[in-house]
């Protein structure tokens, strides 16, 4: 057992960390981190299933990150993935919390993104859980709290585009007007449930779509 410090969030860890120290004024928020290591061990399963795979571009893994909603699903096959892997390299931490991904820079400042097998680099699945999770006594009955997401009104979907219909498949309540109720509902979560993915899982919304609610309207940053 020990401890490893990711910016300001410390990690407890079992077995040995390989994802190393990263710089402390880095603009990364506990979520980033914590899906950023679910992706690289989501790559690395893939390659250790598919061993004649050597190389996997943005868009193929893309694809695989969706099924395993670790993506949100866009409609330019990846744009979200690509501006967080931008995200990751910006602050200097692609190749310590990802080491699988490779960014090649090209002119007119595009990047080039391949996934590659980085096995004794990955932190081991379920080795790395944020220290202000240790402990931490949950109370919500989240069976309830489903009940009370599924009795929230819906918009009648003739008024929305093919786009906005083919999001709602995996987000069933993609572009529904926000309501008081749901909003409550989202605060009391959220001071239990920081990780936007579960929270779209729960509330049936993309990740960005919780995540600019609670930044813009309440100044919550998960």
């Amino acid at each position: 057992m020990g401890t490893r410090k990711h910016g300001n969030i410390i990690y407890i860890y079992k077995g040995n960390s390989v994802a190393g120290n990263l710089n402390k004024n880095m603009k990364l928020t506990n979520d980033d981190i914590s899906r950023a290591l679910k992706i690289s061990r989501a790559i690395q399963d893939y390659f250790d299933h598919e061993p004649f795979q050597k190389v996997l571009r943005s868009t193929e893994a893309y694809e695989l990150l969706v099924k395993k909603n670790l993506v949100e699903v866009d409609r330019h096959s990846g744009y979200k993935l690509r501006a967080f892997l931008h995200k990751l390299k910006d602050n200097d931490a692609l190749r310590r919390l990802l080491p699988q991904c490779r960014a090649e820079d090209t002119r007119g400042n595009f990047t080039n993104w391949y996934f590659e097998s980085a096995k004794s680099k990955t932190v081991p699945h379920g080795n790395l859980i944020p220290m202000s999770q240790i402990d931490r006594p949950q109370t919500l009955n989240i069976d309830d709290i489903k009940l009370e997401i599924q009795k929230l009104p819906k918009r009648d979907p003739i008024g929305l585009t093919l786009i906005e219909l083919e999001t709602r498949k995996k987000y069933p309540r993609a572009y529904e007007f926000w309501s008081v109720k749901e909003e409550e509902l989202l605060i009391k979560v959220v001071k239990e449930i920081s990780d936007s993915f579960k929270l779209s899982e729960l509330f049936g919304r993309q990740p960005s779509s919780i995540q600019n609610k609670l930044k813009d309207k309440y100044r919550i940053v998960i």
